[in-house]
């Protein structure tokens, strides 16, 4: 099933992936988070602040940690959500191209030595992150998508539309790895606000990065 990428927790966590990494703040306002979610949310620290330059970082914990796990998701995250410039461009590009390749991969079709293949794999990353931002559909007319292959319509129709579009959903299942963890620690972030009790353990496991094997 596709992830909800309408949802509250999925609104909250791409809200909150790009304010991590937005230079021009120095802490995240977890009220205006909460209530893009739908969530009314008016608690704040003594300091009159609603969220401290701690919690920013906690959101950059979490996504280290999702590097850790899975690289595809948090490259997608990175270059989907996160401000321009966050990360080398290139290095995302190609973790994601990767990642697009082997969604399509079979015994009758090895992308890595198709430049069709990679023609599709850059415009799907592209257009995914469209849709992921504006919650759209973005759709190129197929002429425009035969020109980019320099083959015809009925070309692409026949033998490379159904590739295409097989990239483009892989890439947009990421968000379903990508934002829930995100998601969880805005909220708790929140009942941490809220002075829930065990807010802050859950806190430190969440954003517990796994040992890496050598």
């Amino acid at each position: 099933m596709r992830f909800e990428n309408s949802s509250g927790g999925a609104i909250g966590a791409r809200f909150a992936w790009h304010e991590a990494f937005n230079s021009d703040v120095s802490g995240i306002d977890i009220r205006e988070i909460a209530n893009s979610s739908g969530v009314q949310f008016s608690a704040k620290g003594g300091d009159g602040k609603t969220m401290d330059h701690c919690d920013k970082g906690k959101i950059q914990q979490i996504i280290h940690t999702i590097k850790h796990q899975n690289k595809s998701a948090w490259a997608w995250g990175m270059l989907a959500y996160a401000p321009e410039g966050s990360e080398n461009i290139s290095l995302l590009r190609s973790i994601l191209l990767d990642f697009a390749f082997k969604a399509v991969q079979s015994e009758k079709l090895n992308p890595y030595l198709s430049a069709q293949c990679g023609h599709l794999a850059f415009i799907a990353i592209a257009d995914a992150a469209i849709e992921a931002n504006t919650g759209r559909r973005y759709r190129r007319l197929r002429s425009d998508m035969a020109k980019l292959l320099k083959c015809s319509v009925d070309d692409y129709l026949k033998n490379w539309s159904k590739i295409f579009f097989k990239m483009k959903d892989a890439l947009k299942d990421l968000d379903a790895i990508a934002l829930p963890p995100v998601a969880d620690v805005v909220w708790l972030i929140i009942d941490k606000a809220n002075g829930e009790p065990m807010a802050c353990e859950d806190l430190q496991a969440a954003m517990k990065t796994p040992a890496v094997a050598a």
